[in-house]
């Protein structure tokens, strides 16, 4: 997804990444978020998409799939799941 500067066929190494990442934090003056480098900006892109499809979020992120502990529950989507079911047909579709 990124390729190297000296090498277009070649991916850039994690650690150069990662090493952006602490930069760009750190010029943004953001706090490092706890539970990791990259995966909490993962759980927070995954989460505020949660109302989406679970089979399209993950390939959005490209990812293979969707880890339940990326999507992290809060109290108004717990209500909207508890108040709004939606009536089933009575006939299956066929897949």
């Amino acid at each position: 997804m990124f390729p190297s500067e000296s090498d277009r066929g070649v991916s850039i190494r994690r650690d150069v990444l990662d090493k952006w990442l602490r930069k760009a934090e750190q010029v943004a003056g953001l706090v490092p978020l706890s539970g990791g480098l990259w995966h909490p900006y993962r759980r927070a892109w995954a989460t505020t998409r949660k109302h989406l499809s679970v089979s399209e979020v993950p390939q959005a992120g490209r990812w293979r799939d969707l880890l339940p502990s990326y999507i992290q529950a809060d109290n108004d989507t717990i209500l909207t799941v508890m108040s709004e079911p939606r009536k089933l047909r009575e006939k299956a579709v066929p897949a």
